[in-house]
């Protein structure tokens, strides 16, 4: 009698592992269909200053027509916007650039002496 209830309770001990573990492998599934920024969110964007010295001026807009708003992040300053599409940046020589943002993503702005510049790269998520 007592190997027999010991018996139960191991298959239904099994039963409630088993029953756990798929919850939680479909509740997993759930999460990564959903897109995660982090704590972005969907409509939202980070652009971060990369300089540890200088405050960087910059401006964006919303819409290829819009009008551009300037903005400036000092060193190492991290900002999310919402609400833009596009963003400006001034070169050395008085000319500008102009890079399309996606919401939910970093950005970073860091100087291009290459270019000679602040330039701007996406960080992976």
């Amino acid at each position: 009698m007592a190997k027999r209830k010991r018996v139960r309770f191991v298959f239904g001990l099994l039963a409630v592992v088993l029953i756990m573990f798929t919850l939680e492998v479909r509740f997993q599934a759930q999460q990564q269909d959903q897109p995660t920024y982090g704590t972005l969110k969907p409509d939202e964007l980070l652009i971060i200053n990369a300089d540890g010295d200088v405050t960087v001026p910059f401006s964006l807009r919303n819409g290829a027509y819009g009008k551009y708003t300037p903005f400036a992040l000092s060193p190492k300053q991290r900002r999310i916007y919402n609400n833009t599409t596009e963003i400006l940046l001034k070169t050395d020589n008085g000319n500008y650039v102009c890079y399309s943002l996606q919401y939910g993503n970093r950005y970073e702005i860091y100087w291009s002496p290459n270019r000679n510049r602040w330039d701007l790269t996406r960080i992976a998520n």
